[in-house]
Order: C-alpha cells, then sequence, then structure tokens
C-alpha cells in the first residue's frame, strides 16, 4: 500500500511540475525577437577569392591519395614488406 502511494504521490508531483514550468508559446514566438541586422558581405565579394591555384593543387594531391589507397587495398598484395 505505502509503495503504490508514494508512487501515485511521485507521479502527481511530476504532473504538478510539468504545468508549473510550461513556458506559453507566444513569449517563444519570432514576432518577439530583437531586430538585428544581418552579417553580409559587400557586393561581389566571396570567401573563396583569393585561393587562387592552390586549392587545386591541394585538390588534385587530395584525389590521387584517395586513388593510391583504393589501389593499394584492391592490389590483394598480402605479402610481408620487411624479412
Amino acid at each position: 500500500m505505502l509503495k503504490s502511494l508514494s508512487t501515485l504521490f511521485a507521479a502527481l508531483s511530476l504532473l504538478a511540475a510539468g504545468s508549473v514550468q510550461a513556458v506559453p508559446a507566444q513569449s517563444l514566438s519570432l514576432a518577439n525577437a530583437p531586430q538585428t541586422g544581418r552579417a553580409t558581405t559587400a557586393p561581389g565579394a566571396s570567401n573563396a577569392d583569393g585561393m587562387g591555384a592552390g586549392a587545386y593543387v591541394l585538390g588534385a594531391i587530395v584525389a590521387g591519395l584517395m586513388v593510391w589507397g583504393i589501389v593499394e587495398l584492391a592490389s590483394g598484395d598480402d605479402d610481408p614488406d620487411s624479412p
């Protein structure tokens, strides 16, 4: 009896705590949010400007290493390289 009564009391207290702490949806609305300016760049400017050919060289090196890794994995060479 005591165990079921304490379980009932715990369940009711959890229900009451949830309804007391509930936040109304109107306070979460964006209509009440403060107005802020957008962070933008100047027209024509880009984050990729100034990278030049270095990005292409780096991309080619990475692609080459990926191909080399795939070939090494697929070669099926299970012999040890050292004696």
